[in-house]
């Protein structure tokens, strides 16, 4: 978000510095990734909410086949990339466990996605604070 932020102080200057393509796929990666992470707890709200509606009898119109739609498209297809991506950088070892990888990934997101949303509502209440995460001192053997 921040990095994202800092380039777009001045948008024409960079697009003026990189050209109109690398434009682009700078907008897409950066604010794409931040709006990905942050979208995907509403995208499971969403169904969870229809699923809930649908189980209780509720009726299920046009609107709600719609965000279904849309919410079902966005999570498989999301999914679907984040794994084919991952298991192309593994050997063949590590292959056997992927299924590991493909079950925990809806929680994965999940996680993201709530961590998203806390550093969205931190830069909007502390914008110059840096979370940093904090490590036990570690004493290294003295060489001779």
């Amino acid at each position: 978000m921040q990095t994202w932020l800092v380039h777009m102080r001045a948008p024409r200057q960079l697009l003026g510095e990189i050209g109109p393509g690398r434009f682009a796929v700078a907008q897409v990666m950066l604010a794409g990734m931040v709006a990905s992470a942050l979208a995907n707890i509403v995208f499971a709200a969403t169904l969870i909410w229809i699923a809930v509606l649908y189980a209780s009898g509720g009726t299920f119109g046009g609107y709600h086949a719609a965000l279904l739609a849309i919410d079902a498209f966005n999570v498989v297809v999301g999914y679907t990339a984040f794994l084919i991506l991952g298991r192309r950088v593994l050997n063949t070892a590590e292959r056997a466990s992927f299924w590991k990888v493909a079950l925990w990934t809806p929680a994965y997101w999940l996680a993201m996605s709530l961590a998203a949303w806390r550093a969205l509502w931190e830069l909007y209440r502390r914008p110059h604070h840096w979370e940093k995460t904090h490590h036990p001192l570690r004493r290294h053997p003295r060489r001779r």
